[in-house]
């Protein structure tokens, strides 16, 4: 006759044998070197078929999560090697490359329109005539989050031609250039609200590609909102 009775499962046993200990108290706590191995054993198998489906609330080391004080990658970080917002600052990066032909007819959103946590930046690629460099500019232009604001730019070119400019009421359409047309330019840019409680800075560079074959831009931009 099939008996009806399920078999404990290795999770039940270790309970129980965990139960015995505490009611038997320090008289029976120690196992033979052999039990002590079979209950390990036991453990370990459970832990490793239960492994992918268990969840950590919060971690201080992780290779991937999302929220960490240190991962490779995650969603919020302290640190990570990749991350979309580290110490509370949301960063992002662009860039915008055309060779000839193809030139731009204006200015292009690198950030979308409505710009990243309120920093918009273009950038436009247009033929220099034939001539070596053709012009790659670049700009940011005020929006909602930065009317009345201020922003500052410090730019250096490859002929070391150091350039700084700034606006103190840095209202929506407002633009600021953050590189001359010719020349192949990297710097930063720091936009503050006005009432001071964001921040964004912007890391770029801007190249002319020698023999009148194009421009690039790319940079990124850390906002804490």
């Amino acid at each position: 006759m099939k008996s009806n009775v399920k078999r404990p499962s290795p999770a039940m046993v270790i309970a129980i044998i965990a139960l015995i200990l505490a009611v038997a108290g320090t008289a029976t706590a120690a196992l033979n070197s052999k039990d002590k191995k079979k209950v390990k054993k036991i453990a370990d198998q459970e832990i490793t078929a239960k492994a992918p489906g268990l969840s950590v609330a919060s971690a201080g080391s992780a290779t991937s999560a999302t929220n960490a004080t240190n991962a490779a990658n995650a969603t919020n970080a302290t640190t990570a090697a990749g991350a979309n917002a580290v110490n509370g600052f949301s960063v992002t990066s662009f860039n915008h490359r055309n060779i000839a032909p193809n030139y731009d007819s204006g200015f292009v959103d690198l950030l979308g329109a409505s710009g990243f946590h309120g920093v918009r930046v273009q950038a436009s690629c247009t033929d220099n005539g034939g001539v070596v460099n053709d012009n790659a500019n670049m700009r940011i232009v005020g929006t909602a989050a930065t009317n009345g604001g201020f922003a500052v730019v410090g730019s250096t070119s490859a002929s070391n031609n150091a350039n700084q400019d700034e606006d103190q009421n840095f209202n929506t359409g407002d633009t600021l250039a953050l590189k001359p047309a010719t020349q192949n330019t990297q710097g930063t840019a720091t936009i503050q609200s006005a009432d001071g409680s964001k921040t964004a800075t912007i890391t770029y560079y801007g190249v002319s590609i020698i023999l009148g074959l194009g421009c690039e831009v790319g940079g990124t931009v850390t906002s804490n909102g």
